[in-house]
């Protein structure tokens, strides 16, 4: 049984860069099976959940580190809103710290181009040895062909 993360990472094939229009066989079908597993809204839902879920994790251990040693409230009105907040920090640390992870999760989720994807599964190389992922500019054309231009 393998886990998420090592799903994720796939080993990179490498191109050789010696044509301007390159045509990779299979990209077409990796790439449909990459959109079948997206969720639609994922990154704004998750980048959402993400944002709040940092600022719970972040608030609640503020309130653990610099919050004080005890907490003096009215036994008939009850603590305020704040007070609460002192007194479950760990819970809303730990809960602040599941939304993130969730964010992340659903996040990662989200579609890419087909230039992203491009870039994620495959590495430039050019003819001297290096790779030009950086300083290549690619369009996709359609299909497994891609317009591949270097400076």
């Amino acid at each position: 049984m393998t886990s998420g993360i090592e799903n994720a990472t796939q080993e990179i094939d490498e191109l050789e860069f010696n044509i301007c229009v390159w045509q990779i066989s299979g990209f077409g079908e990796k790439y449909a099976a990459h959109r079948a597993r997206c969720i639609k809204g994922a990154a704004y839902s998750g980048g959402l959940i993400l944002f709040i879920g940092l600022a719970a994790a972040l608030y609640g251990a503020a309130m653990l580190i610099f919050g004080p040693d005890e907490i003096i409230y009215p036994v008939l009105a009850g603590p305020t809103r704040y007070q609460y907040t002192q007194i479950y920090a760990q819970h809303i640390a730990l809960i602040g710290g599941i939304m993130f992870i969730l964010g992340c999760l659903l996040y990662s989720r989200r579609p890419m181009s087909e230039v992203e994807f491009l870039l994620s599964k495959y590495s430039l190389i050019a003819l001297g040895g290096q790779n030009i992922n950086a300083v290549a500019e690619i369009r996709y054309l359609g299909g497994d062909i891609f317009d591949v231009a270097t400076d």
